[in-house]
């Protein structure tokens, strides 16, 4: 009983988890008059959109919009950008002690900056989404073969 009520918490805060990041990536796009989706028609960015406010984030018609956005959102980026910087990462640590990385990063104008932080905000929605899903379907799957 413990394990089937921790696959149970597993699942809900997974889903806790996509739902609270479509509705910051909602937030998010909110601000963006011009949300670079291509050549998919405004409404069912704004479909997708409302959808995703409400909670409806495992939708499969929201799939093509979520894509274009994607899809625009790194065209915009690759134009906006101004310039690089090298920035270092705490990496682990090994027997002598701490191990830092450098990396050169992009510089993007304000306008970039702001695709950047959706595009962002839009890949963890996806990743928490697609792991909603793989539960829950793995849970499906789990329970038709013990019966």
């Amino acid at each position: 009983m413990a394990k089937q009520e921790t696959d149970c918490s597993r699942l809900q805060t997974l889903a806790i988890l996509a739902v609270r990041q479509g509705r910051e990536l909602c937030d998010q796009l909110a601000d963006m008059r011009d949300a670079p989706v291509g050549d998919l028609p405004r409404f069912c960015l704004i479909a997708m959109m409302r959808r995703l406010e409400s909670g409806e984030v495992t939708d499969g018609k929201d799939l093509v919009a979520l894509n274009a956005l994607r899809f625009g959102l790194a065209e915009r980026m690759s134009q906006e950008i101004i310039g690089s910087k090298v920035e270092t990462h705490f990496a682990g640590y090994d027997e002598d002690g701490e191990v830092w990385s450098a990396r050169e990063v992009h510089v993007y104008s304000g306008r970039g900056a702001k695709a950047q932080s959706i595009y962002d905000r839009l890949e963890r929605f996806l990743d928490v989404r697609q792991q909603l899903l793989d539960r829950a379907n793995a849970e499906r799957l789990a329970a038709s073969l013990l019966r």
